[in-house]
């Protein structure tokens, strides 16, 4: 099977088509279950006869697609499995032609992102998928790509890529004529400028979004995709009436069941979240319990994301410590899922959580933590709000040595802290905006300055070299 692969399925068309790309807008909160559902019999079909006739891009689609199947129903284990064995099957391709390679590296892309929440496989898979897809030049694909790439980026703490790649979607569906791919689009920008605390720009393309309405084939697709893009930011604006509107009808248990397994996560989230601002804690308390029952919430995303939501409720019921134990683990699986956006999220809730608990000076180095992560990584806004609660709580910060204490540059010591972190070379290098070949550079010499030879050794350094 090693030197053969399969002449492309064409994906814009046909049944398996037609259910890829209802998949990737699966990944906005269009319902897509059922479609997925109903491939399981073709994939088994696929796989099967792509191992008799030792077609490896065959069978990594096909285990790709069972995956997505698998993940329709919540079965994460087996979407997994699935997920890995079309991953060596890829890989056995490597030679085949671009276009033979594109429909195995959506869909692998999307059973990354939405099925198990591998933040960098699915920012590096649909990275590769994009630049293949723009060739092609299918709108209902490369739109949705890109939409997705960015919130991986953004997630994993890759601010100016997800920035880049976001902008490149809206001018994308701006120049076609398909309202719903400009509704995933602007979904996505509205999600983005939220998660920096871009209020006004975030409220500006969600009030875009939802005057596509009148537009669309599909009213109740695009409600779908405002639900998952545009109740988050009504809710950060304080605006409870207009996010109730949109979040309760995209949470109910039938519509749920239509939904990738990280989409039905985010909703809760906001519904929760929702439920807390409103003060109902029976309703956020159901919802809670659906979040943590969720098969996906065992991965590292979906533990960070439920974490943070258990946070939520555990603090509006004054229960700080349950609310400061629940943000600190939801911190520690958000850096096991190179989620910096999600950790830097889960800090400024233990923050408020050591506030409750009376502890000013902890709550102040949490704060301090989130600050200088979200400058590290471009959130001005994050960064702002996070210097903003660290000044009212009243604590002090124990002073820090400054770079020049450890032996190293500015430059230098900021990679030391984000590799420290967990952040790969690339990652680093996005962060910054430099070079991989800059970053390897400095991280040599911090660590010949700090007497390391391995990237894990590097945390226990700077925190030995903080105590002398």
């Amino acid at each position: 099977m090693e030197g053969r692969t399969a002449g492309p399925v064409p994906y814009g068309s046909g049944t398996a088509g037609s259910i890829l790309v209802h998949a990737l807008r699966g990944t906005f909160g269009v319902p897509c279950a059922e479609r997925l559902r109903s491939l399981d019999a073709d994939a088994r079909e696929r796989l099967a006869r792509g191992r008799e006739q030792g077609l490896s891009l065959a069978v990594a689609t096909a285990h790709a697609q069972l995956a997505a199947a698998r993940g329709a129903d919540d079965e994460i284990d087996a979407a997994l499995r699935h997920r890995n064995s079309a991953l060596s099957f890829l890989a056995r391709g490597h030679d085949a032609p671009d276009a033979e390679r594109l429909e195995p590296l959506l869909w692998i892309g999307v059973v990354d992102w939405a099925v198990l929440g591998d933040v960098r496989g699915a920012r590096d898979r649909l990275a590769r998928a994009a630049v293949l897809a723009r060739s092609d030049q299918q709108a209902s694909v490369v739109i949705p790509t890109l939409a997705i790439r960015s919130m991986a980026s953004a997630v994993a703490g890759d601010l100016a890529g997800a920035d880049a790649t976001v902008r490149e979607a809206v001018a994308l569906a701006r120049d076609g004529d398909d309202p719903l791919l400009l509704a995933v689009a602007l979904a996505t920008l509205a999600r983005r400028r939220s998660n920096d605390s871009e209020r006004d720009a975030a409220l500006q393309a969600g009030e875009e979004l939802l005057a596509l309405r009148s537009q669309v084939d599909d009213p109740a697709a695009l409600d779908a995709i405002a639900a998952w893009g545009v109740a988050a930011v009504r809710l950060e604006a304080g605006d409870l009436a207009g996010c109730r509107a949109l979040i309760e009808p995209a949470t109910a248990p039938e519509q749920l069941r239509q939904l990738h397994p990280l989409v039905r996560s985010l909703l809760l989230d906001t519904r929760i979240r929702l439920a807390v601002g409103r003060d109902d804690r029976t309703d956020a308390l159901a919802q809670l319990t659906a979040l943590e029952r969720l098969g996906f919430s065992r991965q590292p995303l979906g533990a960070s994301l439920a974490g943070m939501a258990s946070a939520f409720v555990a603090l509006a019921d004054d229960r700080p410590l349950n609310a400061e134990a629940s943000a600190t683990a939801a911190a520690d699986q958000a850096r096991r899922a190179s989620a910096r956006l999600l950790e830097l999220r889960a800090l400024l809730v233990a923050g408020r959580a050591q506030q409750a608990l009376g502890a000013p000076d902890v709550a102040a180095e949490r704060f301090g933590e989130a600050e200088a992560m979200a400058r590290a990584i471009g959130a001005a806004g994050t960064a702002e709000r996070a210097a903003a609660e660290r000044r009212a709580s009243g604590g002090m910060i124990a002073e820090r040595p400054a770079p020049e204490e450890y032996g190293l540059t500015p430059r230098q010591f900021e990679i030391a802290q984000l590799v420290a972190g967990g952040a790969t070379n690339r990652e680093v290098a996005a962060i910054l905006g430099i070079s991989e070949h800059t970053v390897n550079t400095h991280l040599r010499v911090a660590f010949s300055r700090l007497g390391v030879t391995r990237r894990t050794a590097l945390a226990t350094a700077l925190e030995q070299r903080q105590r002398a």
